[in-house]
């Protein structure tokens, strides 16, 4: 079981130092390295994209988001 925070539909405007973005389908914060590695194997066997965002800086998220 994940202990990491899991939000849907959150707007990455709260994310990027430019305060634009859409929404993400899906935003995950890994408590550990044991969660991170558990998400990625989760994600490259169920053929889900991973994005590493950072700190934000930079980034810049279609107003439409993405999934």
């Amino acid at each position: 079981m994940l202990s990491s925070n899991i939000i849907f539909d959150e707007p990455m405007a709260k994310y990027t130092t430019f305060g634009i973005g859409g929404p993400a389908q899906c935003l995950v914060y890994p408590d550990n390295r044991n969660e991170l590695s558990t998400l990625l194997k989760y994600s490259y066997e169920n053929k889900i994209p991973a994005i590493f965002i950072g700190s934000g800086s930079n980034l810049l998220v279609w107003d439409d988001g993405f999934d």
